[in-house]
This record gives C-alpha cells, structure tokens and sequence, in this order.
C-alpha cells in the first residue's frame, strides 16, 4: 500500500475525525473508502453522461421513423376508409336496385 501525505483544512480534519470514531474506523481507512466511493460515483457519472448523449442521438432516429410510420399508417388508413366507402356505397346502390 502506498502512503500519501495530504493537506486538508482544520475544520475537514475534524469531520475526518468525529466520523472515523463514531464509524469505529481510522482516518486513513474513512479517507479510502471515500475516495473510492468518489471514483466510483464518478464512473457511473461518465456512464451516465454517455448513455445522455446516445439517447439524444437516438431520440432523433426514433422521431424520423415514428414519423415514416405514421406516414405509411395514415396512408393505410386513408386507403382502407376508401374502400370501405366504395363498399357501403356499392350496397347502397345494389338495395336501391332491388
């Protein structure tokens, strides 16, 4: 294990201090374990921050093709409205015939 020498304000040595005793641990584990809670909590920042930017970047993807889908729905739609109208109007024709 490497040994660092570190300089840190009064008041933070204190709480380094009161929070060491009151974890039953010592100063140099507290601060281990703190920096690396820091380091960990920094990673999943990074991870985070990438995951942000992909689904910012897949958000406009999603919108192109909801965008198609909806055109092709609408189209679909239209079509089958037509035809049904083409049919009820056939009947129509075909009861008035009797």
């Amino acid at each position: 294990m490497k040994k660092v020498l570190l300089s840190i304000s009064d008041e933070l040595f204190i709480l380094v201090d009161e929070l060491s005793k009151k974890k039953n641990i010592s100063r140099s584990e507290l601060i281990r374990n703190s920096i690396a809670h820091f380091i960990e909590c920094e990673h999943k920042m990074e991870i985070e921050d990438r995951l942000e930017k992909g689904y910012k970047e897949m958000s406009g993807i999603n919108l192109e093709f909801a965008a198609s889908a909806l055109e092709l729905d609408e189209k679909t739609l239209k079509a089958y409205e037509a035809a049904l109208t083409e049919e009820i109007c056939d009947g129509d024709k075909t009861r008035r015939d009797l």
